[in-house]
């Protein structure tokens, strides 16, 4: 594999735009003239490594977050998030389109979710008091641009419908301000990256605003979200011996009980770097579709119906098997029937781009589409 890169995705749970990756096809792209490539391109371990976070989701869920993965799971997102999705914008520097993309991966797939689950919760009210069990249900479908709206629905220590959904506001606010700085040139995503990072590396790691779309912010993981840009902006800087350092100097921070520092200089670099091998099992982890962001998705809210039925005094590895599998087919059917096809619908890259060809006369023979 050498220094090869193969990226799947332009987003956490988002396909490649790479021209020459395999998902060329399900990003909807043309294919503009390419130097030969070889048929069979290895996959990388992008995919793997998002099940992983994926399931660690699941995991740390069902044990209510007392295993310590919590920080684990989420940073990894964001750092494979920045990584991929500043490689999306260099493959096409349109923010339209850029923001286009970015929709069609994860709203599709997060409506459908929502809408369900506010009419199972109207159908099903909680019993003690019907009427504002209804009206919380309307109020969720808020959720729909991000609102950010939950309200207890069931009994019990975790009373809330969804706990994943807060990460999505951060996640699309952290596109809409790439975007916008991304605008203004190479340089300047650089600086605005690297200037995060330095300030991500004393926050604590406390979300500091949550709500809705636009309410969302955070340095702890807008850290490693502009990591992972920088590794995509500086080449140089996920090689390995400069990722050795970064986490060697990441653990020796981590012993010394700076966790925050030490987290962002092993995460963001390692997850990049084994992002980009090639690895027998890893790469193979979406063979069945890109199952990741349906797992994330649909494991709280399928716990919580679980608890409804499941026996409470069943080992906890029984019951975590149980939504696991549930997740899964859940996750399953959204790839086939909802996520793979919103894909399709993904804009070309040069598709607006216009480029006459002069005919006899000098007038226009008309756009020449250029797509990559």
């Amino acid at each position: 594999m050498g220094g090869k890169n193969f990226e799947r995705g332009s987003s956490v749970w988002q396909q490649s735009e790479v021209p020459w990756a395999s998902t060329t096809q399900m990003s909807g792209i043309a294919a503009a003239p390419q130097p030969a490539a070889p048929l069979a391109t290895p996959r990388n371990n992008f995919d793997g490594l998002r099940l992983i976070a994926a399931l660690l989701v699941v995991y740390g869920h069902q044990m209510l977050d007392q295993t310590g993965t919590s920080g684990l799971r989420l940073v990894m997102f964001f750092s494979i998030s920045g990584f991929l999705v500043a490689g999306s914008w260099q493959a096409d520097p349109h923010v339209g389109r850029f923001l286009t993309r970015r929709m069609l991966r994860i709203w599709p797939a997060y409506a459908t979710l929502i809408v369900i689950c506010a009419a199972v919760t109207c159908a099903f009210p909680a019993p003690d008091m019907p009427e504002i069990s209804r009206l919380a249900s309307a109020f969720y479908l808020s959720n729909l641009w991000f609102a950010g709206f939950d309200w207890s629905f069931f009994a019990g220590r975790a009373p809330f419908m969804n706990q994943s959904l807060w990460m999505m506001p951060f996640e699309v606010d952290m596109y809409i301000a790439f975007a916008a700085v991304a605008l203004l040139g190479r340089r300047c995503r650089i600086v605005a990256a690297a200037a995060l990072l330095l300030l991500a590396l004393r926050a604590p790691q406390a979300m500091s605003a949550t709500g809705g779309l636009l309410d969302c912010w955070s340095f702890y993981f807008g850290g490693f979200f502009a990591f992972g840009i920088l590794l995509r902006e500086v080449p140089q800087l996920r090689r390995s011996l400069p990722v050795a350092a970064s986490v060697a100097c990441g653990v020796a921070l981590l012993w010394c009980g700076e966790r925050t520092a030490g987290l962002l200089l092993v995460i963001a670099p390692a997850a990049v770097w084994i992002g980009q091998r090639s690895w027998v099992g890893l790469r193979s982890a979406a063979r069945f579709g890109d199952l990741s962001f349906g797992i994330y998705l649909w494991s709280y809210p399928v716990k919580q119906v679980t608890r409804l039925w499941l026996d409470p005094h069943l080992p906890m590895a029984l019951q975590l098997a149980v939504v696991l599998v549930q997740a899964i087919a859940i996750a399953w059917v959204s790839w086939r029937v909802i996520e793979a096809p919103a894909l399709r619908l993904k804009p070309g890259r040069a598709s607006a781009d216009k480029q006459p060809a002069l005919q006899a006369g000098g007038r226009s023979a008309g756009p020449a589409v250029a797509a990559a």
